[in-house]
């Protein structure tokens, strides 16, 4: 059934017109050492809408844990993550 206060016909339609419930936009990870800088995450871009599950695989030492960790702005020093222009978060 169609929420009547969603103005589209479409339910697939309806869900990509709300905001994102998680995005990300050109993530870039890098630690520094003192053997010099190693790029953990370099441009990760990701889009996920209300409804959608997003399962993150990979070998070990991919850089799962790297990217779950600053998407929540938890990576630790040496480690640093970019943020975009204008991001004041």
């Amino acid at each position: 059934m169609l929420d009547p206060y969603i103005p589209h016909e479409d339910p697939q339609e309806a869900r990509h017109a709300m905001p994102p419930v998680l995005q990300v936009n050109n993530l870039q990870v890098t630690y520094y050492t003192d053997s010099g800088r190693a790029r953990a995450l370099d441009g990760v871009t990701l889009h996920l809408d209300a409804g959608e599950k997003l399962g993150l695989v990979g070998e070990s030492g991919s850089g799962k844990s790297t990217m779950a960790l600053a998407m929540m702005r938890m990576i630790k020093p040496p480690g640093r993550y970019r943020r975009r222009p204008g991001d004041r978060r």
